[in-house]
């Protein structure tokens, strides 16, 4: 492999990753299409999530990482009809809830009683403060988790590529 190689030929990247970056190169929104253009599609920023605070700690304004337990979880709907998932994290020192909008699905996703990393911003929801829509994974060991608890590069135009299994190879 070299630098004119096919970014399809990159191990682990296969049919349904090159269908997605042939559509988004179709649309004129992502051009990757050899080993050097991906070289070149760097972060136009950069999160960091490298403050790992308690439930207690977290304050207003802050980028953190939370690691805890899922207490409860609820799809609700807002005072102005929107639905939002609600899940309430629990660590040594209290609670703080995560909330992500239009997203109903991560009940079936977020399993009360597991043990998940939150990364995100930290800001009022109502009363109260509350994770809106944090990055987060599942683990056991906190010491394992590579989504959450760190610097997180930021692409330009990816919509379409997740960042998680093969399209992960791509886009990190």
């Amino acid at each position: 492999m070299d630098l004119h190689s096919n970014v399809s030929d990159i191990p682990g990247v296969g049919s349904i990753v090159k269908k997605r970056l042939e559509k988004l190169q179709i649309n004129k929104k992502l051009q990757i299409n050899t080993v050097e253009d991906l070289l070149y599609h760097i972060p136009f920023r950069y999160e960091d999530f490298r403050k790992v605070v308690t439930a207690k700690n977290a304050r207003v304004g802050d980028m953190i990482t939370l690691h805890g337990s899922i207490k409860n979880t609820a799809n609700i709907y807002t005072k102005k009809g929107r639905k939002m998932f609600i899940a309430e994290v629990e660590d040594q020192t209290g609670t703080i809830k995560c909330a992500w909008f239009s997203q109903p699905y991560l009940f079936s996703v977020i399993k009360k009683g597991h043990f998940y990393s939150f990364s995100g911003k930290v800001e009022w929801l109502g009363k109260e403060k509350a994770l809106i829509t944090p990055m987060f994974e599942e683990t056991i060991n906190p010491e394992d988790i590579s989504q959450t608890g760190s610097i997180i590069p930021i692409y330009p135009e990816t919509r379409g590529l997740t960042p998680s299994g093969s399209d992960q190879r791509l886009i990190y």
